[in-house]
């Protein structure tokens, strides 16, 4: 095993103790059911977590990946050297704030929003009652079904947590590329006319139905 990831292995033992194993096999995270093991898998379940990750893989060069339900997702055979971030508890959290304002964690499951908008009689995401992904890898991979997907949401633009490289989690406003989204694809970048005017913490506001 690469030395640098044994390090952030034995960083992260100490820093979020049992979320984090090695030697993981990964066909059982995926629909597919199939793939190899993963090097190091850490479940990250609330921000503390994602914040020790984050500091600990910082300027290391390490590979690696985000995993939500594992839909759409195929492994190889050979597995993956490096460090699965597998997101789950806080991130797969569903709150509506003044009936209208949906605010889903990463790890949401695509139907349960769909199911808890349709319930508030928000209209708009009801095209996601059928995807078996995440919001985290619905949002990066422009997913839709029925005609419809993620770039059509209005506005397109998210209030999404970020990163920084020394772990703390800031806020910022992503809005897709018009020329870099198509199927299973959306480039995001920062976008500072539409941060002025998004709500905080990663909420949408979606229409009631008439």
């Amino acid at each position: 095993m690469n030395p640098v990831l044994v390090a952030v292995i034995e960083r992260l033992m100490d820093d979020v103790g049992d979320k984090i194993a090695v030697d993981v096999p990964m066909g059982a995270l995926t629909t597919y059911r199939v793939g190899g093991r993963a090097a190091a898998m850490v479940v990250v379940d609330d921000h503390e977590t994602l914040s020790a990750v984050a500091a600990a893989v910082a300027g290391t060069g390490i590979p690696v990946m985000t995993l939500g339900r594992g839909s759409n997702m195929l492994v190889a055979d050979r597995g993956f050297d490096g460090l699965v971030v597998h997101m789950a508890g806080d991130y797969a959290a569903i709150n509506v704030v003044d009936e209208t304002i949906v605010i889903a964690g990463a790890a949401a499951k695509l139907p349960v929003v769909a199911r808890t908008t349709v319930g508030y009689g928000l209209t708009g995401f009801e095209w996601a009652v059928g995807v078996p992904g995440s919001i985290g890898g619905a949002v990066r991979m422009n997913a839709g079904g029925h005609g419809a997907a993620i770039e059509g949401l209005d506005p397109l633009g998210h209030r999404l947590g970020h990163l920084e490289p020394h772990g703390d989690i800031a806020g910022h406003v992503l809005a897709a590329d018009p020329h870099a989204v198509g199927i299973d694809h959306v480039f995001l970048h920062e976008d500072r006319n539409a941060r002025a005017a998004a709500a905080d913490d990663g909420r949408r506001r979606a229409h009631r139905r008439r």
